[in-house]
């Protein structure tokens, strides 16, 4: 799915872009976030993608533990005919989930 450039321009927050590990219950990397904002992030998965509208967590690895995450599906990407990754919202934002965000938008910007 294409957004248009009007759609981008005005989203809530900064995507920040990443390339984070995901973990899904016993699946170690089930996907890669390749951006990350303050409500949501999108998840490259060639492995898993879930409906739209499913609530499920995943976790992140931040300093030496792994970060467990709400989210939501929002959208769904397709690529030659596969789905290949998911829009996720954020469910209810961490202080750790923020502290991760800084991090990264501090290292984007070296």
């Amino acid at each position: 799915m294409v957004r248009s450039k009007s759609n981008m321009e005005k989203r809530d927050f900064k995507r920040i872009d990443a390339s984070l590990e995901t973990h899904y219950l016993d699946i170690r990397c089930f996907g890669t976030v390749t951006n990350i904002s303050g409500n949501g992030m999108f998840i490259k998965s060639p492995k898993i993608i879930f409906p739209l509208n499913l609530q499920f967590e995943i976790s992140l690895p931040f300093k030496e533990e792994m970060l467990n995450v709400p989210v939501i599906t929002k959208r769904l990407s397709e690529s030659n005919g596969y789905y290949d990754g998911m829009g996720v919202e954020i469910i209810s934002i961490q202080k750790n989930y923020l502290e991760l965000l800084i991090k990264l938008n501090l290292c984007s910007e070296l």
